[in-house]
């Protein structure tokens, strides 16, 4: 027993990143201070150089730390932070002033985190606050002053916006676990709800050769499960269903999910043909409750269920200046001659565009054009919606179901060019917001885009929000 525990912990450590990060932590914020100073120097520095996560050398940090996303967090020379403790990327807890720190008594100029406390992207615990038990901390939120126990906040500075029950636990709360391999892209570290679980599927990375090998070995011994999918696959009875995206699935994840006894949905967001075959789909038919796809062309295809896509509310449209008329930024996929040959009838109108598309083996560089091998992040792609008055959506030949951007421009209240006829039949269809290629005529284009957007209606918006969505999905 004793054995395979050790086994156990070894391959973790090797293996599952998040493992290596929470064990790091706990062991650089372990409260004897005086051994393995080597050790815990070199574990800080290691985190730094690897996920630039700086942590003081006197910080004190408990158990069970979860960093979903570990990338660019601070915790001060003094913070003290305890068990249960779920911290997001971009957040800061550290001291008001450093010149005011007293070094003899670093903890009271520094903040506390209690027990079963969530921290949301980009959130910032400044100065001796005190965030109580139970706590979330929502995206961006900068605290300044003690929270009460089962607070939920947000805003510059923090404040209450609602309480949650004294039997709720965050860890316990989360009754939902969403799998997708781009959880830490896209409006997934936006999502600041307890009944929701974003992770990725698999912690491991690609290796080189040899420890890819052994790593292929070792995954069908049933006591690596957990350190191959990583901490939801140790807590997975909690959940009461798992929603498994496209992009998260392969074989190896029927077996992983054989054993759990929950709701099992397979969600489909990209074209099926892309990814499964019919006899792919129909063998996991047997391992899945419900597979669902957004594209009710591939449903009638592959005879799966239809649900609408998804999008989220946490993402809150900013008054930035306006800069462009129309925004598209995506992936190649065939499409960019297309896509110049829009660009350039855009110019004829004298619109102002920014069309940024990836392309691995392609660079192209013109004033509002780009075309480059280069990924840029979803915070970047937001900043150029925020400063466009429209966004284009070009979805792939024969795709019905809607994109991203369709959903973007509806919850940051943009205009929409399409053409994908099908919205027409939705109900996100509003003649004022959207303009559909094909249908609708050039003439009135530059009208349409310098006309008013509509706000849509908070119920329908709350049928596409992904907390809702989630619920619903059956």
């Amino acid at each position: 027993m004793y054995s395979k525990k050790l086994l156990k912990r070894i391959y973790k450590l090797l293996f599952n990143q998040q493992y290596k990060i929470q064990y790091f932590c706990e062991y650089i914020g372990s409260e004897n201070k005086i051994k393995h100073k080597f050790l815990k120097r070199y574990m800080r520095k290691w985190l730094a150089r690897k996920y630039h996560i700086i942590i003081g050398f006197h910080a004190i940090i408990g158990k069970n730390i979860i960093m979903p996303h570990p990338q660019n967090i601070v915790i001060g020379e003094g913070a003290v932070i305890g068990n249960n403790v779920t911290i997001y990327q971009d957040v800061t807890i550290d001291a008001k002033e450093k010149n005011s720190v007293d070094i003899y008594n670093l903890q009271s100029c520094y903040p506390r985190i209690c027990n079963n406390v969530c921290i949301y992207s980009g959130a910032k615990i400044i100065g001796n606050a005190c965030v109580k038990e139970n706590s979330i901390i929502g995206n961006n939120a900068v605290v300044i002053e003690n929270t009460e126990k089962n607070g939920v906040y947000a805003g510059v500075p923090a404040t209450l916006i609602k309480k949650r029950e004294d039997s709720d636990n965050l860890r316990g709360g989360a009754r939902i676990l969403i799998l997708n391999n781009a959880a830490t892209t896209y409006y997934f570290p936006y999502i600041c709800t307890e009944y929701l679980d974003v992770r990725k599927a698999f912690s491991y990375k690609r290796y080189f050769l040899p420890l890819r090998i052994f790593n292929r070995i070792v995954s069908r011994m049933e006591i690596f499960y957990g350190s191959i999918l990583g901490e939801w696959y140790e807590e997975i009875d909690k959940y009461k269903k798992i929603i498994v995206f496209d992009n998260a699935w392969n074989s190896y994840l029927n077996k992983c999910l054989s054993k759990y006894r929950g709701k099992k949905i397979l969600y489909i967001w990209n074209p099926a043909e892309q990814i499964f075959s019919h006899n792919n789909i129909n063998k996991l038919k047997s391992v899945f409750d419900n597979i669902y796809s957004f594209d009710k062309q591939d449903c009638k295809k592959y005879q799966i269920s239809y649900f609408h896509s998804v999008y989220t509310s946490q993402i809150l449209s900013e008054n930035k200046k306006i800069k462009y008329d129309i925004c598209f930024i995506g992936a190649d996929k065939g499409r960019t001659k297309k896509l110049k040959q829009l660009y350039k009838l855009f110019c004829t109108y004298n619109l102002k565009c920014r069309f940024y598309i990836y392309s691995e083996d392609k660079k192209e560089q013109e004033e509002g054009w780009s075309v480059d091998n280069t990924w840029i992040s979803y915070e970047k792609y937001l900043e150029w919606v925020f400063a466009s008055r429209c966004i284009l959506d070009f979805p792939q030949n024969g795709q019905e179901g809607f994109t991203m951007r369709v959903l973007e421009s509806a919850f940051l209240n943009k205009k929409l060019i399409t053409k994908n006829g099908s919205i027409k039949k939705s109900d996100l269809y509003k003649k004022e917001n959207i303009f559909i290629i094909g249908q609708d005529k050039w003439e009135k284009l530059y009208e349409f885009i310098n006309s008013n957007t509509i706000p849509y209606d908070k119920e329908i918006l709350e049928k596409y929000d992904i907390e809702n969505w989630a619920e619903n999905i059956e």
